[in-house]
């Protein structure tokens, strides 16, 4: 949290998304634990499928009625799979592939389909065209370890 504070007005559209969700999640919490230094939060992935399309649409609105996990707005995403990379076919199995390694991951960034261990500060991959695209993009946030370091730096 005090991560993404600290780059918020350097953030870009989908880090400064995920440090609203997360405030948001914070606000529900006692005043007393609303100031610790680190927090456990369960973000999970699923896979549905459907007989019809509007059984997705079911299956959303029953997602959104649930108080526990509508608290707020963007808790909730629900998507169909791609169809397209880059402008290349994404076949089923490959997105099913590239989703359980997306979730498998632990919350770290992938570059050149390894992980590593930098907490993901944004939601979806913003896809640059190239590794040293994101590189760039991402320097300050991969190249400081610590939180007092990214401060100095900022």
């Amino acid at each position: 949290m005090e991560m993404m504070r600290i780059i918020k007005s350097n953030s870009t559209e989908s880090e400064a998304r995920k440090l609203e969700v997360c405030e948001n999640l914070l606000s529900k919490l006692s005043k007393k634990k609303q100031n610790l230094s680190s927090y456990f939060l369960i973000h999970f992935h699923g896979i549905v499928s459907a007989s019809r399309d509007d059984k997705f649409d079911d299956f959303y609105k029953h997602l959104k009625k649930n108080k526990r996990w509508n608290t707020g707005k963007r808790q909730i995403l629900q998507k169909s799979l791609s169809e397209s990379y880059f402008g290349e076919s994404k076949t089923t199995l490959n997105n099913l592939k590239h989703i359980s390694r997306y979730i498998t991951k632990g919350g770290n960034d992938w570059i050149a389909n390894k992980a590593y261990l930098n907490y993901k500060l944004n939601f979806e991959h913003e896809m640059e065209e190239t590794e040293d695209g994101w590189v760039s993009k991402n320097y300050r946030r991969i190249r400081y370890s610590s939180v007092k370091t990214l401060k100095k730096a900022l």
